[in-house]
């Protein structure tokens, strides 16, 4: 038995195991949105039309 807790270590470290494949599956969706975000675009980064868009 876990004394702070009083759980069992068996019950602790399955709960722990999940979290931990938890904030893996998150890190790894995070990483491949952060990588479509980095991918060129057909559109150029200063197209005037932008800067115009940005003015109305």
């Amino acid at each position: 038995m876990d004394d702070s807790l009083g759980v069992s270590r068996s019950f602790s470290d399955g709960i722990n195991d999940e979290m931990l494949r938890e904030e893996r599956l998150e890190r790894e969706h995070n990483r491949s949105t952060n990588h479509k975000h980095d991918e060129p675009t057909d559109r150029p980064a200063n197209n005037p039309h932008d800067a115009a868009e940005t003015k109305s």
